[in-house]
């Protein structure tokens, strides 16, 4: 970052793309070749998946976490999102998984 000492105590929102879930799916179908579903879970249903092994805590933080996210945004109510732009130029979505490789477990 240029002139650091310009943006002491700012909060600068540093992101790649904010976009509807259907743009990331879209492109996860077209990186896999293959379907992908979302499958949007209340807080109640993920504590029953048991996802992260016995370690309710950590999952109830989770649930927390997200639940913020779902109301706020990552960055929180009064945010310009654009802020970090003027700073840094990100890869969207669809670059960054241009680059990635991963594989997705086949479903039992």
């Amino acid at each position: 970052m240029k002139c650091p000492e310009k943006h002491n105590n700012e909060v600068i929102p540093l992101q790649g793309q904010h976009a509807e879930p259907l743009l990331f799916i879209k492109g996860l179908e077209k990186k896999l070749g293959k379907p992908v579903k979302l499958n949007l879970v209340s807080g109640d249903e993920f504590l029953k998946m048991d996802i992260i092994e016995g370690d309710t805590e950590c999952a109830k933080h989770l649930v927390h976490m997200f639940g913020w996210f779902n109301e706020y945004t990552y960055f929180g109510p009064k945010i310009d999102r654009d802020a970090g732009k003027q700073l840094h130029k990100f890869k969207t979505f669809e670059e960054w998984l241009q680059n990635v490789d991963f594989k997705v477990p086949a479903s039992s």
